[in-house]
């Protein structure tokens, strides 16, 4: 890989740039939120599979997993079935992310 973002991007305060997710939980809140809310109207079952394409430090995928486990069982009547993905290109963002959810 070439270029800036896979070998030297800093995400954050003291980094490069920042991102919402990385300010406040509320952005993978809303997120999630309006998941829950399509899924009970459209009358899904409650297995979720939620995907990210370049979640960079993981911070929005985390926030939105906990809030499902938070709010889901109000939406289903008991917590949703969840299951993720992540898809990452640089390394060094794959191991940070990981490391947010100690995945093997």
């Amino acid at each position: 890989l070439h270029g800036y973002y896979p070998q030297a991007a800093r995400i954050g305060h003291k980094g490069d740039f920042i991102t919402a997710p990385e300010l406040t939980p509320v952005f993978g809140e809303i997120i999630a939120a309006w998941s829950l809310l399509y899924w009970q109207q459209a009358k899904l079952s409650n297995h979720i599979h939620i995907a990210e394409l370049g979640p960079g430090t993981g911070s929005l995928m985390r926030d939105i997993v906990d809030t499902i486990g938070i709010i889901g069982p109000a939406f289903f009547g008991k917590p949703p079935k969840l299951s993720a993905s992540m898809v990452e290109i640089s390394e060094q963002f794959y191991s940070g992310a990981r490391k947010t959810f100690m995945w093997s």
